[in-house]
């Protein structure tokens, strides 16, 4: 991946996905991926609302608070990369 474009929006790319049986996806917003600027709540926000398969956020993660938006958008788990190495969140305190 990300090294070409696609026609396909992620979200139409997630109903196909809902339709063809699949229960879980990863997400991951690559403008955000390795910041640990925070993940697109935006993004997830609006494809939550649009699927019902579960949802796991990846990029942008820094900390225990941006969990916390995770787990106010009800999305299913995040990989968190990038915290785990900086130690900036304590898995402990995640899970």
């Amino acid at each position: 991946g990300w090294l070409q474009e696609s026609e396909l929006q992620y979200i139409d790319f997630a109903i196909q996905m809902e339709a063809m049986g699949v229960k879980t996806i990863i997400v991951t917003d690559i403008s955000k991926d390795g910041t640990m600027a925070g993940p697109n709540t935006e993004m997830l926000a609006e494809l939550k609302k649009t699927v019902s398969i579960n949802i796991i956020a990846s990029g942008g993660i820094r900390d225990i608070t941006h969990i916390q938006a995770l787990k106010h958008l009800d999305i299913y788990g995040a990989i968190t990369g990038k915290a785990m190495y900086a130690e900036t969140l304590s898995l402990p305190q995640a899970i």
